[in-house]
């Protein structure tokens, strides 16, 4: 998520540079070299999450001076940030975006270009950052483009819920004249101050004050919506029941002292117990539900518990006292021993109630715990198949930064001395910086859709070296159809020019090969340069981070029915080869093709 944001800013600033080589060659050279030190930046920290806002913010600097350079001067900025602020963690290279959609879509259409402010502060538990443009307006925006709606936006989301969850917001406002971009984090200054809250509210509730950490899974608390209808259910029932039991016992009843109890008056007494029985069911239900028996912590709910039950059994005995003497009993005939076994039967009650709460209370929390193993299970499958997908579109992003950044420095080199070739070169980078863009997720791909994609990178490399490069595409027509991961050449053909060919004098030749050999498929990639020995002695090899990941893909792609091996050239030279299972549609599981190619060579 975090090495999508640059591709489309790259592509943007190439253009940029493209429209000044010509006229305007200094500053092409200025924003080569802006290019350039913010690319160095993200290859520096591919595998961060979070910095200090800090440290963002001289992240960010580059990137900002890149798009004032690209406008020409037509952007004021200001930065407004609280110094309080600036120890606080942010997600890494989180701004970018927010930067890019203002100036792109807000202050870019306009003639005059316009002011933005980037602007950071505290509030209470929460770190406020604000990037705000006097731009078009989101309306304006929305007929050109949707404001905010490009693939940096819709990361930069992704990213803030699998480090946050449902604590931090991002939203986007409109103004009198522009936009503001807005993002709510949780405050903290280490990733172990990060305590698990739940999700804001729905329904425009406040959401709680505490930060989210890293995403878990999550099972609801409490009872679950059936057994909280059961619940209702029985306490009506309960009522019911006891109501009509009690004016069936009551209306007729001839008191000692001669009155009839009639049957109003059986009603409403008899309404009056049965909603204090069922107000001691409900109350051993909730105090159960908010404070259960545990070995930690039984005094305090024995606490709760006898207060709430002796509350409740002297409500109940003064109600039934009241309705007693209203229906005409004589005094004696309630005496107080006669209640104080009424309030002893009221909280033996009482106690069978919590007890049967708590065999519900404890039944609700098992069935959550097998709920919440479930949906871990199911997590940890999806996240392995994730893993892996990601692993493999990481490895291959992480191809680009390399090359760019060589071929960056070859167009600051080309601007002064060469601007047409500096031109060329830049429009050969943003073709492939466009390949590269569309095909984020694919993986494999026809040899002969990948030997297409390779030619703008061997252009630029013969671009590069001025002429000095001669190239021979020696492809057997039989191999055009082979599925090979996709942009597996660039780092042989990287290699074999920057530490084969690029330190002779002369250049020399880079023979790009691929053919078939029973159920493989074997690409090479061959150079006539100073050889692994003496490249060995500048750097090793094929040691760089464009090999390793390769080795990476092959191994997560293939297992080990792939390989990849460097070899001396006879003659002088090197040769990198590759070789994979022949295959013509997308790869089983690693597993089976590590046993599949073996078998079929054996048949």
């Amino acid at each position: 998520l975090k090495m999508q944001l640059n591709p489309h800013f790259l592509f943007n600033s190439l253009h940029a540079v493209a429209a000044l080589i010509g006229d305007a060659p200094e500053a092409a050279e200025r924003l080569v070299v802006r290019l350039s030190e913010l690319l160095r930046q993200a290859m520096r920290s591919v595998g961060t999450q979070e910095v200090p806002l800090e440290e963002e913010m001289e992240t960010l600097r580059p990137f900002v001076e890149i798009e004032a350079e690209r406008l020409g001067g037509r952007l004021a900025v200001e930065w407004d940030v609280e110094e309080e602020a600036l120890d606080a963690l942010v997600p890494h290279m989180v701004l970018q975006p927010l930067v890019e959609n203002a100036v792109k879509h807000g202050l870019e259409p306009r003639a005059g270009g316009g002011r933005l402010r980037i602007a950071a502060r505290r509030e209470g538990e929460w770190l406020v950052v604000e990037v705000e443009d006097d731009g078009v307006g989101l309306e304006t925006a929305a007929g050109r483009r949707t404001h905010g709606a490009g693939v940096g936006s819709e990361n930069l989301r992704a990213r803030l819920e699998q480090l946050y969850g449902g604590a931090a917001s991002f939203t986007l406002e409109s103004r009198v004249c522009g936009t503001v971009a807005r993002l709510r984090l949780p405050l903290h200054q280490s990733s172990a101050q990060l305590r698990p809250v739940p999700p804001p509210m729905r329904g425009g509730g406040s959401s709680p004050a505490s930060p989210s950490p890293v995403r878990t899974v999550a099972v609801d608390g409490g009872y679950s919506p059936a057994i909280g209808w059961v619940g209702r259910v029985a306490a009506a029932a309960w009522l019911a029941g006891m109501w009509a039991n009690g004016f069936g016992v009551r209306n007729g009843l001839r008191t000692e002292g001669g009155h009839v109890v009639t049957a109003a008056q059986a009603l409403v007494c008899a309404g009056i117990n049965a909603a204090l029985w069922t107000l001691l069911g409900v109350a051993a239900f909730v105090a159960t539900r908010r404070r259960p028996f545990s070995a930690a912590s039984w005094r305090g709910s024995l606490r709760v518990h006898a207060a709430v039950g002796l509350g409740l059994a002297a409500v109940i005995a003064a109600g039934r006292a009241v309705c007693h003497a209203w229906v005409g009993y004589p005094p004696g005939r309630w005496s107080a021993g006669a209640e104080a076994f009424g309030i002893t039967v009221f909280l033996a009650m009482y106690l069978v109630l919590v007890g049967l709460a708590h065999a519900v209370e404890y039944a609700q929390r098992d069935r959550q715990k097998q709920v919440a193993e479930l949906r871990l299970q199911a997590s940890l499958s999806r996240a392995e198949l994730e893993r892996t997908s990601a692993e493999l579109r990481m490895l291959k992003m992480q191809l680009n930064p390399h090359f760019l950044f060589n071929s960056l420095h070859a167009v600051a080199a080309l601007i002064g001395d060469a601007p047409e070739a500096a031109e060329r070169l830049v429009v050969r980078l943003s073709e492939l910086l466009r390949q590269a863009m569309r095909s984020v997720g694919t993986q494999e791909v026809p040899l002969e859709e990948e030997m297409e994609t390779l030619r703008p990178f061997v252009e630029i490399e013969a671009e590069r070296l001025g002429g000095r490069l001669a190239v021979e595409w020696d492809v057997e027509e039989e191999a055009l159809d082979a599925l090979v991961p996709h942009m597996v050449l660039q780092p042989l053909v990287e290699n074999a020019v920057k530490h084969g060919l690029e330190p002779l004098a002369g250049g020399g030749r880079l023979r790009i090969a691929a053919r078939r050999e029973g159920v493989w498929l074997v690409v090479e990639v061959e150079d006539d340069g100073v050889g692994l020995e003496t490249a060995a002695g500048r750097r090793t090899h094929g040691a760089g981070v464009g090999s390793e990941n390769l080795r990476a893909r092959l191994d997560q792609l293939y297992g080990a029915a792939a390989s990849f091996a460097l070899a001396p050239r006879a003659g002088g030279g090197s040769v990198a080869g590759m070789r994979i299972p022949w295959h013509l549609e997308a790869a089983p599981p690693t597993g089976a093709r590590a046993v599949e190619p073996e078998r079929a060579e054996r048949r």
